[in-house]
Protein backbone atom coordinates (compact mmCIF):
# COMPACT_ATOMS: atom_id res chain seq x y z
CA UNK A 1 0.00 0.00 0.00
CA UNK A 2 1.34 3.42 -1.03
CA UNK A 3 1.12 6.02 1.74
CA UNK A 4 1.41 9.68 0.83
CA UNK A 5 3.15 12.38 2.85
CA UNK A 6 1.57 15.69 3.77
CA UNK A 7 2.11 17.87 0.71
CA UNK A 8 0.46 20.63 -1.26
CA UNK A 9 -2.63 19.38 -3.09
CA UNK A 10 -4.63 21.31 -5.64
CA UNK A 11 -8.23 20.10 -5.47
CA UNK A 12 -10.80 21.06 -8.12
CA UNK A 13 -14.15 20.08 -6.65
CA UNK A 14 -17.59 20.15 -8.26
CA UNK A 15 -20.90 19.58 -6.49
CA UNK A 16 -23.68 17.87 -8.44
CA UNK A 17 -27.36 18.73 -8.24
CA UNK A 18 -29.62 17.10 -5.65
CA UNK A 19 -31.47 15.11 -8.30
CA UNK A 20 -28.36 13.08 -9.16
CA UNK A 21 -28.76 9.56 -7.77
CA UNK A 22 -25.68 7.66 -8.94
CA UNK A 23 -21.98 8.02 -9.65
CA UNK A 24 -22.49 7.39 -13.36
CA UNK A 25 -24.95 10.28 -13.72
CA UNK A 26 -22.09 12.67 -12.97
CA UNK A 27 -20.12 11.55 -16.03
CA UNK A 28 -21.04 11.87 -19.70
CA UNK A 29 -21.98 8.53 -21.24
CA UNK A 30 -19.30 8.81 -23.91
CA UNK A 31 -16.68 9.39 -21.22
CA UNK A 32 -17.97 6.49 -19.11
CA UNK A 33 -17.83 4.17 -22.09
CA UNK A 34 -14.22 5.14 -22.76
CA UNK A 35 -12.96 5.01 -19.16
CA UNK A 36 -11.45 2.45 -16.87
CA UNK A 37 -13.43 2.55 -13.63
CA UNK A 38 -12.05 1.81 -10.17
CA UNK A 39 -13.64 1.72 -6.72
CA UNK A 40 -12.41 4.15 -4.07
CA UNK A 41 -10.92 2.15 -1.18
CA UNK A 42 -12.98 1.91 1.99
CA UNK A 43 -10.23 3.47 4.15
CA UNK A 44 -11.02 6.86 2.60
CA UNK A 45 -14.32 6.87 4.48
CA UNK A 46 -16.45 7.83 1.48
CA UNK A 47 -17.90 5.64 -1.23
CA UNK A 48 -16.68 6.63 -4.65
CA UNK A 49 -15.57 5.73 -8.14
CA UNK A 50 -12.54 6.76 -10.17
CA UNK A 51 -13.08 7.28 -13.91
CA UNK A 52 -9.81 7.31 -15.87
CA UNK A 53 -10.38 8.19 -19.50
CA UNK A 54 -8.41 6.24 -22.07
CA UNK A 55 -5.68 8.49 -23.44
CA UNK A 56 -6.22 10.05 -26.86
CA UNK A 57 -3.37 11.05 -29.15
CA UNK A 58 -3.75 14.32 -31.07
CA UNK A 59 -1.83 16.00 -33.87
CA UNK A 60 -1.99 19.83 -33.72
CA UNK A 61 -4.47 21.32 -36.24
CA UNK A 62 -1.87 23.81 -37.42
CA UNK A 63 0.45 21.03 -38.67
CA UNK A 64 -1.57 20.90 -41.91
CA UNK A 65 -1.40 24.69 -42.23
CA UNK A 66 2.39 24.69 -41.93
CA UNK A 67 2.73 21.93 -44.53
CA UNK A 68 0.98 24.16 -47.07
CA UNK A 69 4.02 26.42 -46.85
CA UNK A 70 6.62 23.76 -47.66
CA UNK A 71 7.14 20.72 -49.89
CA UNK A 72 8.34 18.70 -46.90
CA UNK A 73 6.38 16.72 -44.35
CA UNK A 74 6.67 18.55 -41.04
CA UNK A 75 7.70 16.39 -38.12
CA UNK A 76 5.68 17.29 -35.01
CA UNK A 77 5.28 14.97 -32.05
CA UNK A 78 1.74 14.02 -31.17
CA UNK A 79 0.52 14.89 -27.70
CA UNK A 80 -1.58 12.85 -25.35
CA UNK A 81 -4.67 14.13 -23.56
CA UNK A 82 -5.04 12.60 -20.10
CA UNK A 83 -8.03 13.10 -17.82
CA UNK A 84 -9.71 11.54 -14.84
CA UNK A 85 -12.53 12.19 -12.37
CA UNK A 86 -13.06 10.86 -8.86
CA UNK A 87 -16.72 10.94 -7.80
CA UNK A 88 -17.47 10.77 -4.06
CA UNK A 89 -20.78 10.46 -2.25
CA UNK A 90 -21.42 12.32 0.99
CA UNK A 91 -24.72 13.13 2.73
CA UNK A 92 -26.74 11.98 -0.31
CA UNK A 93 -24.82 14.41 -2.57
CA UNK A 94 -22.19 13.66 -5.21
CA UNK A 95 -18.88 15.51 -5.53
CA UNK A 96 -16.43 15.25 -8.43
CA UNK A 97 -12.71 15.95 -8.13
CA UNK A 98 -11.16 16.40 -11.59
CA UNK A 99 -7.61 15.77 -12.81
CA UNK A 100 -5.99 16.79 -16.09
CA UNK A 101 -8.75 17.55 -18.57
CA UNK A 102 -11.31 15.76 -16.41
CA UNK A 103 -13.64 18.76 -16.45
CA UNK A 104 -14.70 17.78 -19.97
CA UNK A 105 -15.92 14.41 -18.70
CA UNK A 106 -18.58 15.88 -16.39
CA UNK A 107 -22.25 15.91 -17.30
CA UNK A 108 -22.86 19.65 -17.63
CA UNK A 109 -26.58 19.48 -16.91
CA UNK A 110 -25.93 18.02 -13.45
CA UNK A 111 -23.40 20.51 -12.10
CA UNK A 112 -24.51 22.68 -9.17
CA UNK A 113 -23.79 26.17 -10.45
CA UNK A 114 -21.88 28.66 -8.27
CA UNK A 115 -20.89 26.03 -5.68
CA UNK A 116 -17.26 27.12 -5.67
CA UNK A 117 -18.15 30.81 -5.92
CA UNK A 118 -20.26 30.68 -2.75
CA UNK A 119 -17.64 28.66 -0.82
CA UNK A 120 -14.85 31.04 -1.84
CA UNK A 121 -16.93 34.13 -1.02
CA UNK A 122 -17.62 32.64 2.41
CA UNK A 123 -13.96 31.94 3.14
CA UNK A 124 -11.79 34.53 1.39
CA UNK A 125 -10.46 37.35 3.55
CA UNK A 126 -12.04 40.61 2.23
CA UNK A 127 -8.56 42.18 2.33
CA UNK A 128 -6.93 39.32 0.40
CA UNK A 129 -8.74 39.23 -2.95
CA UNK A 130 -6.49 38.55 -5.93
CA UNK A 131 -8.97 38.63 -8.81
CA UNK A 132 -12.65 39.03 -9.66
CA UNK A 133 -14.37 38.02 -12.87
CA UNK A 134 -17.81 39.50 -13.48
CA UNK A 135 -20.24 40.20 -16.28
CA UNK A 136 -22.68 42.94 -17.11
CA UNK A 137 -25.61 42.40 -19.46
CA UNK A 138 -26.28 44.99 -22.11
CA UNK A 139 -26.81 44.12 -25.78
CA UNK A 140 -24.15 41.54 -25.23
CA UNK A 141 -22.34 40.07 -22.26
CA UNK A 142 -19.52 42.32 -21.10
CA UNK A 143 -16.97 40.21 -19.27
CA UNK A 144 -14.60 42.01 -16.94
CA UNK A 145 -11.48 40.50 -15.36
CA UNK A 146 -10.08 42.54 -12.48
CA UNK A 147 -6.77 41.42 -11.10
CA UNK A 148 -4.18 42.83 -8.73
CA UNK A 149 -0.54 41.85 -8.30
CA UNK A 150 -1.10 42.31 -4.57
CA UNK A 151 -3.89 41.15 -2.32
CA UNK A 152 -6.63 43.78 -2.47
CA UNK A 153 -10.09 44.78 -1.34
CA UNK A 154 -13.14 45.00 -3.61
CA UNK A 155 -12.94 48.79 -3.48
CA UNK A 156 -9.39 48.65 -4.89
CA UNK A 157 -10.69 46.61 -7.83
CA UNK A 158 -13.44 49.18 -8.51
CA UNK A 159 -16.34 46.74 -8.32
CA UNK A 160 -19.75 48.13 -9.27
CA UNK A 161 -21.88 45.92 -7.02
CA UNK A 162 -25.15 47.22 -8.49
CA UNK A 163 -24.34 46.38 -12.11
CA UNK A 164 -22.08 43.34 -12.07
CA UNK A 165 -22.87 39.64 -11.74
CA UNK A 166 -19.98 37.86 -10.05
CA UNK A 167 -18.67 34.86 -11.99
CA UNK A 168 -15.50 33.99 -10.10
CA UNK A 169 -13.34 35.18 -7.23
CA UNK A 170 -9.86 34.19 -6.07
CA UNK A 171 -7.85 35.00 -3.00
CA UNK A 172 -6.54 33.81 0.32
CA UNK A 173 -8.85 32.68 3.13
CA UNK A 174 -8.70 34.12 6.61
CA UNK A 175 -7.34 30.86 8.04
CA UNK A 176 -4.41 29.19 6.28
CA UNK A 177 -5.60 25.82 7.63
CA UNK A 178 -8.61 26.23 5.33
CA UNK A 179 -6.38 26.56 2.24
CA UNK A 180 -3.45 28.59 0.99
CA UNK A 181 -5.46 29.90 -1.95
CA UNK A 182 -9.01 29.53 -3.30
CA UNK A 183 -10.59 30.03 -6.70
CA UNK A 184 -14.38 29.89 -6.82
CA UNK A 185 -16.54 29.50 -9.92
CA UNK A 186 -18.92 26.57 -10.48
CA UNK A 187 -16.04 24.55 -9.08
CA UNK A 188 -13.90 25.22 -6.04
CA UNK A 189 -10.16 25.03 -6.61
CA UNK A 190 -8.41 24.83 -3.26
CA UNK A 191 -4.65 24.73 -2.79
CA UNK A 192 -3.85 23.33 0.63
CA UNK A 193 -1.44 21.10 2.54
CA UNK A 194 -2.97 17.70 3.17
CA UNK A 195 -2.74 13.99 2.54
CA UNK A 196 -4.99 13.04 -0.35
CA UNK A 197 -6.28 10.15 1.81
CA UNK A 198 -7.83 12.84 4.05
CA UNK A 199 -10.01 14.20 1.26
CA UNK A 200 -13.17 13.28 3.18
CA UNK A 201 -12.38 16.05 5.66
CA UNK A 202 -12.05 18.60 2.85
CA UNK A 203 -15.29 17.61 1.15
CA UNK A 204 -17.26 17.76 4.40
CA UNK A 205 -15.75 21.13 5.34
CA UNK A 206 -16.35 22.77 1.95
CA UNK A 207 -19.89 21.39 1.69
CA UNK A 208 -20.74 22.70 5.17
CA UNK A 209 -19.24 26.07 4.18
CA UNK A 210 -21.39 26.13 1.02
CA UNK A 211 -24.53 26.09 3.19
CA UNK A 212 -23.45 29.18 5.17
CA UNK A 213 -24.00 32.85 4.37
CA UNK A 214 -20.77 34.34 5.67
CA UNK A 215 -20.30 35.98 2.26
CA UNK A 216 -22.79 38.67 3.31
CA UNK A 217 -20.41 39.86 6.03
CA UNK A 218 -17.39 39.43 3.75
CA UNK A 219 -18.54 42.18 1.36
CA UNK A 220 -20.24 39.84 -1.11
CA UNK A 221 -23.87 40.51 -0.13
CA UNK A 222 -24.33 41.74 -3.72
CA UNK A 223 -24.21 38.09 -4.80
CA UNK A 224 -27.87 38.00 -3.81
CA UNK A 225 -28.87 40.89 -6.09
CA UNK A 226 -28.90 38.55 -9.07
CA UNK A 227 -28.90 34.79 -8.43
CA UNK A 228 -29.12 31.75 -10.66
CA UNK A 229 -32.59 30.24 -10.77
CA UNK A 230 -32.48 26.57 -9.75
CA UNK A 231 -36.13 25.51 -9.69
CA UNK A 232 -36.62 23.31 -12.76
CA UNK A 233 -40.37 23.97 -12.99
CA UNK A 234 -39.76 27.72 -13.01
CA UNK A 235 -37.01 27.33 -15.62
CA UNK A 236 -39.38 25.32 -17.81
CA UNK A 237 -41.98 28.10 -17.63
CA UNK A 238 -39.35 30.74 -18.40
CA UNK A 239 -38.17 28.74 -21.42
CA UNK A 240 -41.77 28.70 -22.67
CA UNK A 241 -41.86 32.49 -22.34
CA UNK A 242 -38.61 32.66 -24.32
CA UNK A 243 -40.07 30.57 -27.14
CA UNK A 244 -43.16 32.82 -27.21
CA UNK A 245 -40.94 35.89 -27.53
CA UNK A 246 -38.89 34.28 -30.32
CA UNK A 247 -42.11 33.83 -32.29
CA UNK A 248 -43.88 37.06 -31.35
CA UNK A 249 -41.48 39.60 -29.76
CA UNK A 250 -38.09 38.80 -31.25
CA UNK A 251 -36.92 42.43 -30.91
CA UNK A 252 -36.50 41.70 -27.18
CA UNK A 253 -33.84 39.05 -27.85
CA UNK A 254 -30.13 39.38 -28.57
CA UNK A 255 -27.77 36.52 -29.49
CA UNK A 256 -23.99 36.71 -29.43
CA UNK A 257 -20.77 34.95 -28.37
CA UNK A 258 -20.91 34.27 -24.64
CA UNK A 259 -17.19 34.12 -23.97
CA UNK A 260 -14.05 36.13 -24.59
CA UNK A 261 -12.92 35.53 -28.16
CA UNK A 262 -9.44 35.29 -29.67
CA UNK A 263 -10.42 37.86 -32.30
CA UNK A 264 -7.03 38.06 -33.98
CA UNK A 265 -7.50 34.48 -35.18
CA UNK A 266 -11.22 34.74 -36.09
CA UNK A 267 -12.32 35.32 -39.69
CA UNK A 268 -16.06 35.39 -39.02
CA UNK A 269 -19.04 34.09 -37.05
CA UNK A 270 -22.05 32.09 -38.15
CA UNK A 271 -24.90 29.86 -36.97
CA UNK A 272 -24.93 26.13 -37.52
CA UNK A 273 -28.47 24.94 -38.02
CA UNK A 274 -29.93 27.21 -40.70
CA UNK A 275 -28.77 25.39 -43.79
CA UNK A 276 -25.85 26.11 -46.08
CA UNK A 277 -23.70 29.13 -45.17
CA UNK A 278 -21.35 31.03 -47.47
CA UNK A 279 -18.22 30.62 -45.37
CA UNK A 280 -16.22 32.91 -47.64
CA UNK A 281 -18.42 35.92 -46.86
CA UNK A 282 -18.69 35.94 -43.07
CA UNK A 283 -18.91 38.95 -40.78
CA UNK A 284 -17.45 39.47 -37.31
CA UNK A 285 -20.96 40.02 -35.97
CA UNK A 286 -23.71 37.42 -35.81
CA UNK A 287 -26.81 38.03 -37.91
CA UNK A 288 -29.08 36.73 -35.16
CA UNK A 289 -32.16 38.42 -36.63
CA UNK A 290 -31.75 36.23 -39.71
CA UNK A 291 -31.46 33.16 -37.46
CA UNK A 292 -34.67 34.05 -35.62
CA UNK A 293 -36.51 34.68 -38.88
CA UNK A 294 -35.38 31.25 -40.10
CA UNK A 295 -36.84 29.64 -36.98
CA UNK A 296 -40.15 31.39 -37.54
CA UNK A 297 -40.44 29.70 -40.92
CA UNK A 298 -40.35 26.28 -39.19
CA UNK A 299 -43.54 26.30 -37.07
CA UNK A 300 -43.56 22.53 -36.62
CA UNK A 301 -40.15 22.23 -34.97
CA UNK A 302 -39.49 22.17 -31.24
CA UNK A 303 -37.91 25.60 -30.95
CA UNK A 304 -36.41 25.07 -27.51
CA UNK A 305 -34.73 21.84 -28.63
CA UNK A 306 -33.44 23.54 -31.76
CA UNK A 307 -31.79 26.50 -30.01
CA UNK A 308 -30.17 24.07 -27.58
CA UNK A 309 -29.01 21.85 -30.47
CA UNK A 310 -27.85 24.56 -32.90
CA UNK A 311 -24.44 26.11 -32.41
CA UNK A 312 -22.78 29.53 -32.62
CA UNK A 313 -19.68 28.90 -34.71
CA UNK A 314 -16.49 30.73 -35.61
CA UNK A 315 -14.31 30.28 -38.66
CA UNK A 316 -10.63 30.85 -38.04
CA UNK A 317 -8.11 32.49 -40.32
CA UNK A 318 -6.78 28.98 -41.02
CA UNK A 319 -10.24 27.87 -42.26
CA UNK A 320 -11.06 25.80 -39.20
CA UNK A 321 -14.59 25.77 -37.78
CA UNK A 322 -14.83 25.92 -34.00
CA UNK A 323 -17.84 25.75 -31.70
CA UNK A 324 -18.36 28.76 -29.44
CA UNK A 325 -21.52 27.62 -27.69
CA UNK A 326 -25.07 26.44 -28.08
CA UNK A 327 -27.35 29.13 -29.49
CA UNK A 328 -29.32 28.96 -26.23
CA UNK A 329 -26.17 29.82 -24.28
CA UNK A 330 -25.64 32.94 -26.40
CA UNK A 331 -29.14 34.38 -25.88
CA UNK A 332 -29.66 37.52 -23.79
CA UNK A 333 -33.27 38.02 -22.78
CA UNK A 334 -35.17 39.42 -19.82
CA UNK A 335 -38.76 39.48 -18.65
CA UNK A 336 -41.04 39.98 -15.69
CA UNK A 337 -42.79 36.70 -14.86
CA UNK A 338 -45.12 36.15 -11.93
CA UNK A 339 -44.06 39.52 -10.51
CA UNK A 340 -40.36 38.66 -10.56
CA UNK A 341 -37.62 39.94 -12.85
CA UNK A 342 -35.64 37.26 -14.71
CA UNK A 343 -32.58 37.42 -16.98
CA UNK A 344 -31.28 34.75 -19.37
CA UNK A 345 -27.61 34.73 -20.28
CA UNK A 346 -24.79 32.18 -20.58
CA UNK A 347 -27.47 29.47 -20.76
CA UNK A 348 -28.65 30.23 -17.22
CA UNK A 349 -31.73 31.93 -15.87
CA UNK A 350 -31.12 34.54 -13.17
CA UNK A 351 -33.68 35.98 -10.81
CA UNK A 352 -33.27 39.55 -9.61
CA UNK A 353 -33.71 40.03 -5.88
CA UNK A 354 -37.18 41.51 -5.37
CA UNK A 355 -36.02 44.17 -2.89
CA UNK A 356 -33.16 45.20 -5.19
CA UNK A 357 -35.52 45.41 -8.19
CA UNK A 358 -38.14 47.40 -6.26
CA UNK A 359 -35.47 49.80 -5.01
CA UNK A 360 -34.32 50.50 -8.57
CA UNK A 361 -37.91 50.89 -9.81
CA UNK A 362 -38.71 53.26 -6.96
CA UNK A 363 -35.77 55.52 -7.78
CA UNK A 364 -36.83 55.77 -11.41
CA UNK A 365 -40.54 56.19 -10.62
CA UNK A 366 -39.70 59.01 -8.21
CA UNK A 367 -37.74 60.91 -10.86
CA UNK A 368 -39.59 64.09 -12.00
CA UNK A 369 -41.06 64.26 -15.50
CA UNK A 370 -39.67 67.07 -17.61
CA UNK A 371 -41.85 70.20 -17.73
CA UNK A 372 -41.56 70.39 -21.51
CA UNK A 373 -42.49 67.74 -24.07
CA UNK A 374 -40.74 67.39 -27.41
CA UNK A 375 -42.77 66.39 -30.45
CA UNK A 376 -42.97 62.85 -31.80
CA UNK A 377 -40.23 61.11 -33.77
CA UNK A 378 -41.33 59.93 -37.19
CA UNK A 379 -41.11 56.22 -38.01
CA UNK A 380 -37.74 55.60 -39.69
CA UNK A 381 -36.37 59.03 -38.68
CA UNK A 382 -32.79 59.01 -37.44
CA UNK A 383 -31.97 60.49 -34.05
CA UNK A 384 -29.64 63.13 -35.49
CA UNK A 385 -32.26 64.21 -38.05
CA UNK A 386 -34.88 64.37 -35.29
CA UNK A 387 -32.66 66.50 -33.05
CA UNK A 388 -31.94 68.91 -35.91
CA UNK A 389 -35.64 69.16 -36.81
CA UNK A 390 -36.56 69.98 -33.21
CA UNK A 391 -33.89 72.69 -32.95
CA UNK A 392 -34.78 74.20 -36.33
CA UNK A 393 -38.38 74.55 -35.17
CA UNK A 394 -37.67 76.87 -32.23
CA UNK A 395 -35.38 79.71 -31.23
CA UNK A 396 -35.37 78.25 -27.72
CA UNK A 397 -33.53 75.07 -28.73
CA UNK A 398 -29.88 74.81 -29.76
CA UNK A 399 -28.41 71.72 -31.42
CA UNK A 400 -25.34 70.27 -29.68
CA UNK A 401 -25.63 66.78 -31.12
CA UNK A 402 -22.12 65.66 -32.25
CA UNK A 403 -20.59 69.01 -31.25
CA UNK A 404 -18.12 67.26 -29.02
CA UNK A 405 -15.66 68.72 -26.56
CA UNK A 406 -12.15 67.30 -26.54
CA UNK A 407 -10.99 66.87 -22.95
CA UNK A 408 -7.53 68.49 -22.48
CA UNK A 409 -4.79 65.94 -21.92
CA UNK A 410 -6.89 63.08 -23.31
CA UNK A 411 -6.46 63.25 -27.08
CA UNK A 412 -9.02 60.55 -27.81
CA UNK A 413 -11.59 61.53 -25.17
CA UNK A 414 -14.51 63.50 -26.58
CA UNK A 415 -17.64 64.43 -24.67
CA UNK A 416 -20.96 65.44 -26.18
CA UNK A 417 -22.49 68.13 -23.89
CA UNK A 418 -26.02 66.97 -24.81
CA UNK A 419 -28.19 66.63 -27.90
CA UNK A 420 -30.44 69.65 -27.34
CA UNK A 421 -29.80 72.65 -25.06
CA UNK A 422 -32.82 74.83 -24.19
CA UNK A 423 -33.00 78.51 -23.35
CA UNK A 424 -34.09 77.64 -19.80
CA UNK A 425 -30.87 75.61 -19.40
CA UNK A 426 -32.11 72.07 -19.87
CA UNK A 427 -29.43 69.69 -21.17
CA UNK A 428 -31.51 67.12 -23.07
CA UNK A 429 -29.95 63.77 -23.97
CA UNK A 430 -31.99 61.80 -26.53
CA UNK A 431 -31.78 58.07 -27.25
CA UNK A 432 -33.98 55.31 -28.64
CA UNK A 433 -34.79 52.50 -26.22
CA UNK A 434 -33.90 49.65 -28.59
CA UNK A 435 -30.37 49.19 -27.27
CA UNK A 436 -29.42 48.75 -23.64
CA UNK A 437 -25.72 49.47 -24.27
CA UNK A 438 -26.61 52.77 -25.97
CA UNK A 439 -28.91 53.68 -23.10
CA UNK A 440 -26.22 52.95 -20.54
CA UNK A 441 -23.88 55.17 -22.58
CA UNK A 442 -26.56 57.87 -22.61
CA UNK A 443 -26.87 57.93 -18.82
CA UNK A 444 -23.10 57.92 -18.42
CA UNK A 445 -22.81 60.76 -20.93
CA UNK A 446 -25.27 62.82 -18.91
CA UNK A 447 -23.30 62.52 -15.68
CA UNK A 448 -19.90 63.10 -17.31
CA UNK A 449 -21.24 66.21 -19.05
CA UNK A 450 -22.64 67.46 -15.73
CA UNK A 451 -19.31 66.90 -13.97
CA UNK A 452 -17.43 68.88 -16.63
CA UNK A 453 -20.04 71.64 -16.56
CA UNK A 454 -19.34 72.27 -12.88
CA UNK A 455 -15.56 71.85 -13.00
CA UNK A 456 -14.18 72.80 -16.44
CA UNK A 457 -14.42 76.42 -17.60
CA UNK A 458 -13.19 75.41 -21.08
CA UNK A 459 -16.16 73.04 -21.37
CA UNK A 460 -18.52 75.95 -20.69
CA UNK A 461 -16.63 78.13 -23.17
CA UNK A 462 -16.96 75.38 -25.78
CA UNK A 463 -20.72 75.29 -25.29
CA UNK A 464 -21.03 79.11 -25.40
CA UNK A 465 -19.24 79.16 -28.76
CA UNK A 466 -21.71 76.62 -30.15
CA UNK A 467 -24.83 78.46 -28.96
CA UNK A 468 -23.83 82.12 -29.30
CA UNK A 469 -25.99 82.88 -32.36
CA UNK A 470 -29.22 81.66 -30.75
CA UNK A 471 -28.67 81.90 -27.02
CA UNK A 472 -25.82 84.40 -26.67
CA UNK A 473 -22.08 84.12 -26.28
CA UNK A 474 -22.22 84.25 -22.46
CA UNK A 475 -25.23 81.93 -22.11
CA UNK A 476 -23.50 79.80 -19.46
CA UNK A 477 -22.32 82.12 -16.70
CA UNK A 478 -19.07 81.50 -14.84
CA UNK A 479 -20.77 82.06 -11.49
CA UNK A 480 -23.78 79.81 -12.19
CA UNK A 481 -24.64 77.08 -9.68
CA UNK A 482 -25.33 73.42 -10.50
CA UNK A 483 -28.95 73.81 -9.40
CA UNK A 484 -29.43 76.37 -12.19
CA UNK A 485 -29.23 73.52 -14.73
CA UNK A 486 -31.39 70.50 -15.45
CA UNK A 487 -30.23 67.22 -16.99
CA UNK A 488 -33.00 65.55 -19.01
CA UNK A 489 -32.93 61.96 -20.22
CA UNK A 490 -35.31 61.67 -23.18
CA UNK A 491 -36.17 58.08 -24.11
CA UNK A 492 -37.68 57.43 -27.55
CA UNK A 493 -40.18 54.55 -27.51
CA UNK A 494 -43.52 53.75 -29.14
CA UNK A 495 -44.86 51.60 -26.29
CA UNK A 496 -47.48 53.00 -23.93
CA UNK A 497 -45.63 52.01 -20.79
CA UNK A 498 -43.79 53.56 -17.86
CA UNK A 499 -40.07 54.28 -18.27
CA UNK A 500 -39.10 51.46 -15.89
CA UNK A 501 -41.19 49.03 -17.95
CA UNK A 502 -39.41 50.05 -21.16
CA UNK A 503 -35.81 49.98 -20.01
CA UNK A 504 -33.76 46.76 -19.89
CA UNK A 505 -32.81 45.89 -16.33
CA UNK A 506 -29.18 46.95 -16.34
CA UNK A 507 -30.15 50.16 -18.12
CA UNK A 508 -32.49 50.79 -15.18
CA UNK A 509 -29.54 50.24 -12.83
CA UNK A 510 -27.40 52.66 -14.86
CA UNK A 511 -30.16 55.27 -14.82
CA UNK A 512 -30.69 54.93 -11.05
CA UNK A 513 -26.96 55.41 -10.46
CA UNK A 514 -26.87 58.44 -12.77
CA UNK A 515 -29.79 60.04 -10.91
CA UNK A 516 -27.97 59.46 -7.60
CA UNK A 517 -24.83 61.14 -8.97
CA UNK A 518 -26.77 64.13 -10.33
CA UNK A 519 -28.52 64.50 -6.98
CA UNK A 520 -25.19 64.48 -5.14
CA UNK A 521 -23.94 67.22 -7.49
CA UNK A 522 -27.15 69.20 -6.77
CA UNK A 523 -28.33 69.29 -10.37
CA UNK A 524 -31.99 69.25 -11.26
CA UNK A 525 -32.90 66.21 -13.34
CA UNK A 526 -35.91 64.74 -15.08
CA UNK A 527 -37.13 62.13 -17.54
CA UNK A 528 -38.98 62.57 -20.81
CA UNK A 529 -40.60 60.02 -23.08
CA UNK A 530 -40.65 60.83 -26.79
CA UNK A 531 -43.42 59.09 -28.68
CA UNK A 532 -43.07 57.57 -32.15
CA UNK A 533 -45.69 58.16 -34.82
Amino acid sequence: MVKSQVGTQKLSIFLHEEEVESFDECIKKHSRDNSNIYEVKSEIGLSGKIYVHQSTVNIPDWKTTLEKLTNKTIDISSNSSNKAVVVFKYSKRYFSVVYGYGRSMLEEENIERNFGLVVAANLIDPKKIRSLNSMTLEDTIIDTQKQSIFYSRQSDLQVNANREILKSVSGAPKLESTAHFLVGTDSLTATRKMKIEDIKESIIFYYDTYKKQDYKDNGFAWLDNVKKEKDKKTISKLDSELVYSILNQSNRITIGPNRIMDWENIAGLFFKGIGKINLENLDMTLDYEKYIEFIKTKPDINILSKIKRDRIMARTITDEEIVISKVYDGIIYELVFEEKKYLLCNGNWFTVDKNFYEEIKEKISACPICSIQLSELNVGEREDDYNKRICDSSDDYELLDSKNYRVPGYSYSQIEPCDILTRDKKFIHVKKSDSSSKLSHLFSQGTVSAQLLSSDSEFRNHINKQVKEKLGKTFLKANAQNQDYEVVYAIVDKREKEIFEILPFFSMVSLAQSLDQLKQMQYKYSLMKIEVK
